[in-house]
């Protein structure tokens, strides 16, 4: 444990069934002791993996440069310019927040009733 005295959970786990079979498991945690072997986000599946963590890769290639933990910030920023300065829209939009949130609140009702929740 790295953190104590908390209000909120600081490891999460979500195992997600979509409508065609495919699966996916969600695990976060902000605050593990070996967030080194476990940060980012790790997607896997039948045509190859990605991974997303202060840079991006695809199968195991780096796929950019200029992504380093610092510097993420940095294009965050931009990006967030660009949509305010040049009508760039961001990668991730409200329908991104709406389906993140429904997930997330999914994921407490399923736990407190200890039931599957459909979505």
């Amino acid at each position: 444990m790295v953190l104590e005295n908390m209000e909120c959970e600081d490891t999460a786990q979500v195992s997600l069934l979509y409508s065609d079979g495919s699966m996916a498991v969600i695990m976060q945690s902000w605050t593990s002791d070996h967030a080194g072997m476990i940060n980012g986000i790790r997607i896997f599946g039948t045509e190859g993996s990605l991974v997303i963590t202060d840079d991006l890769y695809f199968n195991d290639q780096k796929m950019n440069l200029e992504a380093d933990y610092l510097n993420s910030f940095v294009l965050q920023a931009k990006a967030f310019s660009d949509f305010i300065l040049k009508d760039i829209p961001p990668v991730s939009g409200l329908d991104d927040v709406r389906d993140t949130l429904r997930i997330t609140f999914g994921a407490y009702e399923s736990a407190e009733k200890d039931v599957v929740i459909a979505l």
